[in-house]
């Protein structure tokens, strides 16, 4: 069983004109803390990621839209109120899906045919709108 991300997305792209990366960074410096790493260049990448030690990402957060995706250990604290967040078991399971065209509107480019968007993990999602 799948579940569908649709929602999320068209939900967190209705609020995208209030999204700056100003918002992007502070979220990510609050996850992040002293003991992360934060992986994301602003204006040029789509997501920020929050990495362990072991180079593990823990979370991310999108660029385009207020969305963050953070495993089930992550605490999103007081960005739950200023963002639309999903908690997840796994970065790599196949347990999601999407409409491709709805990615590529958000996204604003054509996606990857390499990508089964029918059953995708959070990594995959990732890939598919970075690459």
């Amino acid at each position: 069983m799948t579940t569908d991300l649709g929602s999320l997305f068209r939900s967190a792209q209705a609020a995208a004109a209030t999204w700056r990366h100003e918002d992007v960074r502070q979220a990510l410096e609050f996850l992040a803390g002293s003991e992360f790493q934060i992986d994301w260049e602003p204006g040029d990448e789509e997501w920020g990621r929050i990495i362990d030690s072991g180079g593990s990402v823990l979370a991310l957060i999108c660029a385009r839209v207020p969305l963050g995706i953070g495993h089930e250990d992550v605490d999103p604290g007081c960005l739950a109120a200023r963002m639309f967040w999903m908690k997840v078991h796994s970065m790599s399971e196949h347990v999601f899906e999407i409409d491709r065209r709805l990615l590529e509107e958000v996204f604003g480019k054509q996606l990857s045919d390499n990508v089964n968007y029918s059953k995708l993990s959070v990594n995959e999602l990732w890939w598919a709108t970075v690459s």
